[in-house]
């Protein structure tokens, strides 16, 4: 946190939350208390190594303008199952893949 009581980061997540056996569940990056990523997405959930989801943030907001999608979803397989393509916080289009 910094001197405002606000998650921040720079470089590496701010929160890392763990299973009781030590595996990351969860990595979220801040920047000044806000869901924020350069270059990566600002939040992703885990089940061991298998990964749940991916979410890219700019400034506390879904954002991703490089033609992929801000929001991923994975099956228990680890294929995709959601894409949600979001600038600014508006949705701008969905695609569901495979089976919940």
């Amino acid at each position: 946190m910094n001197n405002e009581g606000r998650y921040h980061r720079v470089l590496r997540p701010a929160v890392i939350k763990y299973t009781r056996g030590g595996d990351i569940r969860e990595e979220i990056w801040f920047k000044q208390g806000r869901m924020h990523r350069v270059g990566g997405a600002a939040a992703i959930k885990w089940d061991g190594e298998r990964k749940l989801l991916e979410a890219w943030y700019t400034d506390d907001v879904l954002h991703r303008v490089d033609e992929k999608p801000a929001l991923t979803e994975y099956n228990d397989d680890g294929t995709i199952s959601l894409e949600e393509w979001w600038v600014k916080g508006n949705k701008v289009k969905a695609t569901i893949v495979g089976v919940f």
